[in-house]
């Protein structure tokens, strides 16, 4: 009796590729499963005392908010300037201070990383200003996002006002040049001023006395604001940026695997399964 033992190691050898072409399968089935899975997520309110009407809150649009803001816009002899304060206002009315995200539907991918806990980092936060303006929530940084972006569509240079130069923001705020002086605008927190001239929050008790209101005492904000712009930690950066363009294209990045990801392994598989039937027609064929 005699053995065909090449054959019988050929046949005896795993199959690579059927185990593989299965791993694909399962993997994006799961992945298509992800974008149906309700895990919450979505935007939080954080409970500081915010001014809010909700009127504007059912404007959604940045045109919207626009219009609102040159009906309401009060004459001091400088339009600019007006402009610039009366987008203040709208945005501050807009929403209340919290984090406008992305739900686990939408990206998942984003709220997973998040779940990382990273400081001062959101990779399911909103970045898009347009995205912004449907939202009735706002983290500091996003309220500014969209002023700086409403400024920018009224032809106002504007930058960010980052708080803590060279250590982590405690907070976010906007700079916009109406009438040719830096001014600040702070449409999160609502100081008791807007558009106090930059140059002016480095004068002894000027930042406690736009943060005088019993909330950012109680918060202590006011004191910790003040020794930062005692200490120069509050300067001006990013002038007439256009936001975080590597955080937008990571964010449509995420968004988009999240909800079409699955077609990447379902593709591999379908090219294994069409290997293995090219193999099997030219091996009949042979």
């Amino acid at each position: 009796m005699t053995i065909d033992t090449e054959n019988y190691q050929q046949r005896a050898q795993p199959d690579w590729q059927g185990l593989l072409t299965i791993i694909m399968l399962v993997l994006a089935a799961a992945l298509y499963t992800m974008q149906f899975v309700d895990l919450g997520g979505g935007s939080t309110a954080d409970g500081v005392d915010d001014a809010y009407d909700p009127r504007i809150g059912e404007i959604h649009t940045l045109e919207g908010l626009e219009a609102e803001a040159r009906r309401q816009m009060r004459s001091t002899g400088n339009t600019q300037r007006d402009l610039a304060l009366a987008l203040t206002k709208i945005v501050a009315l807009h929403s209340i201070h919290g984090v406008a995200r992305q739900t686990w539907k939408q990206n998942w991918i984003a709220n997973a990383l998040d779940m990382m806990e990273s400081p001062y980092t959101s990779y399911a936060g909103l970045m898009v200003p347009e995205d912004l303006a449907k939202e009735n929530v706002a983290f500091c940084s996003q309220a500014s996002l969209l002023l700086q972006e409403l400024f920018r569509r009224n032809g106002i240079p504007q930058a960010t006002v980052r708080f803590n130069v060279g250590g982590p923001p405690p907070h976010s705020a906007v700079a916009g040049k109406p009438d040719g002086v830096w001014r600040f605008y702070d449409a999160s927190y609502e100081p008791a001023q807007q558009g106090v001239p930059f140059a002016r929050l480095k004068e002894p008790g000027k930042i406690l006395e736009l943060y005088s209101a019993p909330k950012f005492k109680m918060l202590g904000i006011d004191k910790q604001f003040d020794d930062l712009a005692r200490r120069g930690k509050i300067a001006i950066i990013g002038i007439d940026g256009r936001g975080p363009v590597r955080g937008i294209a990571f964010q449509r990045l995420t968004k988009t695997l999240s909800l079409h990801g699955w077609f990447g392994p379902l593709l591999i598989a379908m090219l294994l399964l069409y290997r293995r039937a090219f193999k099997a027609q030219a091996l009949r064929f042979a």
